[in-house]
Order: C-alpha cells, then structure tokens, then sequence
C-alpha cells in the first residue's frame, strides 16, 4: 500500500525534500481520490425502541452497533411507538439514548416523534410544540450531529430563509455525499386530527418546499464535486401513499420529493442510495423508473430499514471495487 504524503516527507533525506514537495503539489490530488474510495460501512438503524421489552433489548442493539466497523449511525426515527406518551420526558430519554451511542448519529424525526402526538394515548399534544422541543432536544448545535463523538455536518439552517431546519443535513464520507431530509410517515405530516389548523398545513408546506430545495442543491454539488455515490436518507415511506389517498390533501405529499430524486439520479449517472423506514418492512431493493418508460432506473436504489416487531439494525457497504456499489447486511438482534 502506498505511504501517505506526509509519511513519506518524513522519510525523505533532507535534500530530497524540497523536490519530493513540489512533486506532490501535482500527485496529491490524485492520491487523495485513491485514498478517499477507499471501502466503508455504516448503520441504518430506526423505528425503535417501541415499549418496554424493545426499550429492554436497546442496549444490546447499540452495542452491536459499537462493536461493528460502520463508521457512522443514520437513525431513520420513530423513537418510540406512535400511541406512546410524547411528554417531555419520554422524548428526552431516547433523544439521551442515541446522543450516547458511541458512534456519530445522525437522527431524523419521525412521525411518531411530533406530528402523531395529537393522539389521544400519546397525550394531546399540539404537534408544532412538541416539533419544537424535539428540534431543541435532537440538535441543540446547528451542523453537528449526536453520538459520541459527533459529525460535523452542513445544515439547511445556516441558510438565510431556512433557519427552522436543522434537521435538514449533508456530509461526505470518502466521496460520498450523504443527505438527511425531514421526510415524515402520516402523509409527511399532512394527516388530518381533532383541531387541526392552517397553521399545522403551512408547517407541512414550508417543510417540502425546503425538503425539496435541500435535496436539490446538494445533489447538483455532489455531482459538481465528482462524488462516487450519493445516499439519501428520510424517515418516511414516500411509495405507501396511494393516490386516491395524497389527493385528499392540499398538495402530494411525496411527488416533489421523489420527482426532484429522479431527476437529480438520472443526470448523476452514477449509484444513489435512498435510506427510509416508516412502514418496517426490510428490504434493498430498485423500485423506481426512468420518467419517460416504466424502465427500471438501474442507478437508483432504496433500502428500508429494520422496524418493530424486529429488533435490529442494517449495515451498508460501500465498495467501489466490489461488484455492486452499495451491499447490505441485515442484522436481527434475536429475541
């Protein structure tokens, strides 16, 4: 294997190290996108703990996970089941649990986490307060992730106009671009309760339009910076909603999302990768199509995560020497 360039200017004799110097002012780059394709894994993990005996299991899950060689933790949300309690201290015990995972954990909120609040076991709340306090619970530091330690991420929220999105994040791991958009299950937050407001739909609105422009400039960057792949990660399940459906609400609420996707994944040419969980059905598969035929779009992936009553978590590889770019392997913690 090849030395680093900082190895071998170690090494070099003293009059040889001027000109070793200049040599790799034109050899690094190269070097460096040798060294940044390297192969690397990370956990999907999501829709957990649900009740007492899953929340008993945790610990045991989160040490699987240590003990692995992912280098990272993308929690797909749904931290707790939709009809459990949504009180302050419910969220701010499972927020707690995956700050300490000794990994970095980038978290996206589910559904279960606010906007299914308003359920009467969950405990009425207001689902716009209760986003609130997870937001100041899930990412008190804007463009840093939980875990131990942390990731230094980009975050929608440094952008004039998008303050209220901290959620909304992009980071690279050996040139791979990866993308954590605020995407919820019950119609990405549209579903209808007792008391539901304009207010609760402007919420729903803003969140697409900026879901959507997020996905979009980070992708035309990764493909501007030559990135090997790209991963997008949401909670929500964007293929469950049937139209009759999405048609009940002011606007679809998956179809920009998904056609932004599409669109971004044919100019890239190259793997993309669409994380979700939502519906807890495991599964890596190609459902989607090119836009002018019902032709399988062969560079764009989706992988749904491990859910309740499963307990478990999802490791992916990224090997851009292997036969496929992404492969996954399902880990199942058994009861």
């Amino acid at each position: 294997m090849a030395l680093p360039i900082l190895e071998r200017l170690k090494q070099c004799s003293l009059g040889l190290c001027l000109i070793f110097a200049v040599a790799a002012s034109f050899i690094s780059p190269q070097l460096a996108a040798e060294e940044n394709s390297n192969p690397f894994g990370f956990a999907v993990v999501g829709d957990v703990p649900y009740g007492n005996k899953a929340l008993a299991r945790f610990p045991e899950l989160v040490k699987s996970i240590e003990t692995s060689s992912a280098e990272f933790v993308i929690h797909l949300g749904d931290i707790k089941a939709g009809s459990a309690s949504c009180s302050d201290e419910m969220i701010a015990s499972r927020i707690q649990a995956i700050n300490a995972i000794k990994k970095p954990v980038i978290y996206l909120p589910g559904d279960n986490d606010w906007t299914d609040c308003h359920r009467v076991r969950a405990g009425r709340f207001s689902p716009l307060e209760r986003l609130s306090f997870l937001r100041r619970q899930a990412f008190p530091t804007t463009g840093q992730s939980l875990g131990q330690p942390p990731l230094t991420v980009d975050s929608q929220a440094t952008e004039t106009g998008y303050e209220e999105f901290p959620e909304h994040q992009r980071w690279v791991q050996n040139n791979t671009t990866f993308i954590a958009l605020h995407v919820l299950g019950s119609a990405n937050g549209f579903e209808g309760f007792a008391g539901r407001t304009k207010t609760d739909d402007s919420e729903v609105i803003r969140r697409i339009a900026a879901s959507i422009g997020w996905l979009r400039s980070s992708m035309e960057l990764a493909i501007s910076n030559n990135a090997q792949a790209i991963v997008v990660a949401i909670h929500g399940n964007p293929l469950a909603l049937s139209e009759s459906r999405a048609a009940r609400y002011p606007e679809h609420p998956y179809a920009g999302l998904i056609s932004e996707l599409i669109k971004q994944t044919v100019e890239f040419e190259k793997p993309v990768l669409l994380v979700h969980g939502d519906t807890h059905r495991y599964k890596f598969d190609q459902p989607f199509t090119k836009p002018s035929s019902n032709d399988v779009l062969t560079n764009l992936y989706r992988l749904e995560g491990i859910g309740d009553p499963a307990i478990g978590w999802v490791e992916v590889l990224v090997d851009p020497k292997g036969a496929q770019l992404f492969s996954v392997k399902p880990h199942f913690i058994r009861r």
